[in-house]
């Protein structure tokens, strides 16, 4: 389910536990898993039942320990910024050693050598140290510096973006849709193309999805690179589905969590690296132009008819002549 919904996996075989005391004085023992292997549980059969099995992955250290013991008791974990490696892969032995002798002058503690199967989750903590970690460059960013000082530090413009305008202004060529858009989408994308911050709200059906596809569709064709990230990992999913139903699917990496299986993601960079690039049809710009003033046509004989429609209530056409006109 953890993987449907959120897009990580929290199932791990923990290597080895950390017992550790809150304070001296403590006599309740607190647990900390050292190591942190992923698996995964597959039913085989109904008579055969579950399987665990490893999902391919590396074993990982537990990163949030290690920050936990810096920060509350000034204790460091030497030698372990890439896991000690022997012939038969990760050296847990070593590791073991390293701990207990990082945590030799603390009484009562001590590393007990178990393996456990649990659901662990560090994803806000693994945010949490990218963020501390990064905050000068977060903080070069406008938008996020005013979420962090509560004010604007940035020019608003509160300049409104009609669709009629853009009807009489914008050729095809400028906007691609290739999912239908109705005039309130069709600003949204292009508030989006020229660089301007906004939120888009809507109830559940009212073509967010269909939007966000457009949006990201005219970002790659302006040549530019999209991160798009989601609460929920089925939001995720009707974006790539509708980006690959349109063609797009070749230049999407998932990358919506750090445990995402090292051999799909470089399958997903050797599909796109296969891909060939297409020379832009010839009569594209043809084309566009073709279908812009047909717009605009269309627009003109709408601004007619409202005309013509409103002259017989303000008097000015009778008879035969107004008839004509309304054939």
């Amino acid at each position: 389910m953890s993987i449907e919904e959120n897009g990580a996996n929290t199932l791990y075989i923990a290597l080895g536990l950390l017992r550790w005391y809150e304070t001296p004085i403590s006599e309740r023992p607190r647990y900390a898993p050292i190591l942190l292997l992923p698996v995964e549980m597959i039913r085989k059969s109904a008579a055969k039942g579950y399987v665990i099995r490893s999902r391919e992955e590396d074993t990982m250290l537990n990163i949030t320990l290690l920050e936990m013991l810096r920060q509350n008791f000034g204790i460091q974990i030497p030698g372990l910024d890439s896991l000690p490696i022997d012939e038969s892969g990760v050296n847990v032995r070593l590791i073991y050693s390293i701990f207990r002798n990082s945590i030799k002058n603390q009484p009562k503690w001590d590393v007990e050598e178990q393996a456990i199967l649990g659901i662990f989750s560090f994803n806000k903590f693994i945010m949490w140290n990218d963020i501390h970690n990064n905050v000068g460059k977060l903080m070069e960013n406008k938008l996020v510096l005013s979420l962090v000082s509560g004010k604007i530090e940035f020019e608003v413009n509160d300049t409104m973006i009609d669709a009629s305008y853009l009807d009489r202004t914008v050729t095809p060529a400028d906007i691609v849709l290739p999912i239908s858009a109705d005039s309130s989408q069709l600003e949204a994308v292009y508030e989006a193309v020229n660089d301007r911050t906004y939120i888009l709200h809507g109830p559940p059906g009212t073509g967010k999805s269909q939007t966000i596809t457009n949006i990201i569709a005219n970002a790659l064709y302006k040549g530019k690179r999209v991160l798009f990230v989601a609460e929920k990992m089925a939001a995720l999913s009707v974006v790539q589905s509708r980006l690959e139903a349109i063609g797009l699917a070749p230049f999407c990496l998932e990358l919506h969590s750090n445990k995402a299986k090292k051999n799909a993601v470089l399958s997903q960079l050797k599909r796109s690296t296969e891909v060939v690039k297409p020379s832009s049809p010839e009569n594209f710009e043809r084309e566009s132009n073709r279908l812009f003033r047909l717009r605009l046509g269309l627009i003109l004989l709408g601004i007619m008819g409202s005309y013509l429609y409103c002259l017989p209530m303000l008097g000015i056409c009778k008879g035969a002549y107004w008839d004509r006109w309304k054939v």
